[in-house]
């Protein structure tokens, strides 16, 4: 498959980014070794997609990117974690906005993310996303419960899964509240290892719960 990188860029922006080369001084790659587990690390989220909540924070600055097309807008935007009804509004001379409003996930994968937090897979998520996860136990119970639909039915049931059922949510419950040091938070610590293995237990028993009802249409 072809990309082109010039498809939503300005037939006049071509013989500025066409050949470009790096600044003096700016020739090192500009990433670095990632050392740590990412189930110990805190994630935050940057994106370059121009994106703000509609009606809360202003857009991008389209027209100082037009008089200025190699600079543009340098500001930020903090965008709240939990955006709930809010509508996003994209800013971007280059990209096509209609997949990215259509899911900020293209763009902006904080559901994505979520789902890596539930499962273990990452400690959590850090700034420049602020915000409280959940506004309870209710609402962490419920975001658990669509979760573990969620992950139930991208895995097939197997004559294994009664076992996973019992074993995995205790493995969960030990790496947590044990290995990981979860005890040394005292009622928090313990609070994450329960809901940690609840999480896995609830997508096991949805597995069952579908091996069940093969059987019985049977």
């Amino acid at each position: 498959m072809l990309v082109d990188s010039y498809r939503f860029l300005p037939k006049s922006f071509l013989p500025l980014f066409e050949h470009a080369t790096p600044l003096d001084g700016e020739r090192d790659p500009v990433w670095a070794p990632f050392g740590s587990r990412l189930a110990d690390a805190s994630i935050a989220l940057v994106t370059s997609a121009g994106l703000s909540v509609e009606g809360e924070q202003p857009p991008f600055d389209l027209d100082a990117e037009r008089r200025r097309p190699s600079w543009g807008d340098p500001t930020h935007r903090v965008l709240p974690h939990d955006l709930r009804d809010r509508q996003l509004v994209m800013s971007h001379l280059h990209v096509n906005s209609t997949d990215i409003l259509a899911d900020k996930n293209v763009a902006f994968p904080v559901d994505v993310l979520d789902e890596l937090v539930v499962e273990g897979r990452v400690e959590r998520l850090g700034n420049p996303i602020l915000h409280f996860s959940y506004r309870d136990i209710a609402d962490h119970v419920a975001t658990i419960n669509r979760f573990s639909s969620r992950a139930a039915m991208e895995q097939e049931p197997t004559a294994w899964t009664p076992f996973k059922m019992i074993a995995n949510p205790a493995w969960r419950f030990f790496n947590f509240y044990f290995i990981r040091g979860g005890f040394r938070d005292g009622g928090r610590g313990l609070y994450a290892a329960m809901t940690a293995a609840f999480y896995v237990f609830l997508k096991y028993a949805k597995l069952y719960e579908r091996r069940l009802k093969s059987r019985n249409a049977l």
